[in-house]
């Protein structure tokens, strides 16, 4: 679920008076826009099942966020990027600071990590 407003208290408010119990991740995709999915579920979790499935170590994965629903991923990939324009908690654990997405940031990470594959 997706839930947004111009007002953030007013999400916060929602996360606090709706999603306390401990049942659903509620987290910020940038600064009006909240996610809400359930506990047990998320981007992390599919790389998780993803790896298993196929035999692929999270070692070997890249992944690339900007926004806080993309921590878990960014957390368990073998090397990740978050453009400058992420919050700090995702460029404190990123492996690289790329440029914002509409100044070729993807396109960067995406150039890294074929080099990062040739090597």
């Amino acid at each position: 679920m997706v839930l947004t407003c111009d007002d953030v208290e007013r999400l916060c408010e929602c996360k606090e008076s709706l999603f306390s119990s401990g049942k659903y991740i509620f987290a910020f995709a940038s600064t009006h826009f909240a996610e809400v999915v359930p506990q047990g579920a998320g981007k992390g979790i599919a790389m998780e099942i993803m790896s298993k499935s196929y035999n692929v170590p999270l070692s070997s994965f890249f992944a690339a966020g900007d926004a806080m629903t993309d921590l878990p991923m960014i957390e368990l990939a073998g090397y990740s990027f978050a453009p400058s324009t992420s919050p700090q908690s995702l460029l404190d654990v990123c492996n690289m600071v790329i440029p914002p997405c509409e100044e070729g940031g993807m396109e960067k990470a995406f150039d890294t990590a074929r080099e990062l594959m040739r090597n």
